[in-house]
């Protein structure tokens, strides 16, 4: 659930946080908008290769290797979410962007995977029902960041607001 809010809060946010607080339209600029997802498609990879060679060489237990590989992909995004928000550049934002999404692609060999390690038989199963659960805050996330970000773009308490989402995240 914690990896789904920090996605759907990047998802949906990062273009109002940069365009309001930053004054950096995005949309304008496709390549910096896949950068950080493109990001994510190495570190899902490398990821999982890092985790497979941990458990084959017997360096880490299985379990051992999940805590790592998911303590990667939720501190190392929680880390550079919260950098961005005290940027006003807009060149570093977009760096910590693409790090904050990038790592936590480290979450696939850490949560996502372990569904095989507790149910091979039922992994399908369980994975549709924690991930059904995990998308509601698909649906709560951009609600609260809402909530949490009311100043008009013009005033500088924005910027505040957005701290408090980014700290949420």
């Amino acid at each position: 659930m914690c990896n789904t809010w920090g996605f759907y809060t990047v998802l949906t946010g990062l273009p109002t946080f940069f365009s309001d607080v930053l004054k950096f339209d995005i949309d304008t600029n496709g390549f910096l908008s896949s950068v950080p997802f493109g990001a994510t498609i190495i570190t899902i990879v490398c990821g999982g290769y890092v985790a497979d060679f941990m458990r084959s060489r017997e360096i880490l237990t299985t379990t051992n290797t999940r805590k790592l590989m998911n303590s990667i992909g939720q501190f190392g995004p929680t880390i550079f979410l919260v950098m961005i928000s005290f940027t006003s550049s807009v060149f570093l934002a977009v760096l910590f962007l693409v790090f904050a999404v990038g790592l936590s692609g480290f979450s696939t060999a850490g949560f996502s995977i372990n569904h095989l390690d507790i149910a091979p038989r039922f992994a399908g199963f369980l994975l549709g029902i924690s991930n059904t659960a995990a998308t509601v805050s698909g649906i709560v996330a951009p609600y609260v960041m809402g909530t949490l970000t009311t100043a008009d773009s013009s005033n500088p308490i924005l910027k505040a607001q957005w701290h408090n989402v980014f700290f949420l995240s």
